[in-house]
């Protein structure tokens, strides 16, 4: 997926294209011809990124999280800290301190991309606002009325920022156990292109998650939507 950013201040305009794959940034062009390289590794958890100016100089920075993916600082090549921050339950950044990278840095809370101008952090289903912890638009799928958790269909984590993560803004990975990546990307890939052979890809997600979910707790990491899961849609030919 490729998008566009364009933000214009009284001093001009400048524009950033990007690069995602699979609900995860992976490339970032600035107007000036900088380009950003982003590095993931298991669960969702950023390694680095390389910044390579027009003129061909490379830094990389590395990336060093908590548990649940938060970037807290980024240290150079020398191993030097370059940039801080903290965050208040919800998100909101309450302290980002280092060198300009600290700033241009878009991945902050739970590794969500945040969106500089507007304070927002952006998932590819919808916008966040961390300031109300809630999303500025409804759940793309309907409430049920089995899962009363599923009325509010603006509350990010059920609730639970502590031990959730939402990394697409539609399905939530309790515990953090990362393996969210692949569903996320045939979910949405169904409900955009209409494709029958993508719905019936995110049918049998829907039918893994749902016997996951049947199954007796354990205490390991367990996975749940947002809201509920979209009834299947089988049709028969003759």
């Amino acid at each position: 997926m490729r998008e566009l950013k364009t933000v214009t201040t009284p001093s001009g305009t400048s524009t950033t294209k990007s690069v995602w794959s699979g609900g995860q940034l992976t490339a970032e062009l600035d107007s000036d011809g900088t380009r950003y390289t982003y590095l993931w590794g298991p669960g969702r958890i950023p390694l680095s990124v390389t910044a390579k100016t027009a003129a061909g100089v490379s830094t990389t920075y590395a990336y060093h999280t908590d548990a649940l993916g938060s970037v807290l600082a980024m240290t150079d090549a020398a191993g030097s800290i370059v940039a801080r921050y903290t965050y208040d339950p919800w998100g909101r950044v309450t302290s980002a301190t280092g060198t300009a990278i600290a700033a241009r840095n878009p991945l902050r809370y739970r590794s969500y991309y945040l969106d500089a101008e507007t304070g927002l952090y952006y998932m590819p289903a919808r916008y966040y606002d961390p300031t109300t912890a809630r999303f500025l638009s409804v759940d793309p799928a309907a409430p049920s009325a089995g899962d009363p958790s599923s009325l509010n269909a603006f509350a990010y984590c059920l609730g639970d920022p502590v031990n959730a993560i939402d990394p697409s803004g539609a399905v939530i990975d309790i515990h953090g156990d990362g393996k969210l990546g692949v569903e996320d990307s045939l979910q949405q890939k169904a409900t955009y292109s209409g494709d029958p052979a993508d719905q019936a890809a995110a049918n049998a997600v829907q039918m893994r998650q749902r016997a996951e979910a049947a199954r007796p707790a354990s205490g390991l990491p367990r996975r749940r939507r947002e809201s509920h899961t979209r009834p299947l849609e089988c049709q028969t030919r003759n």
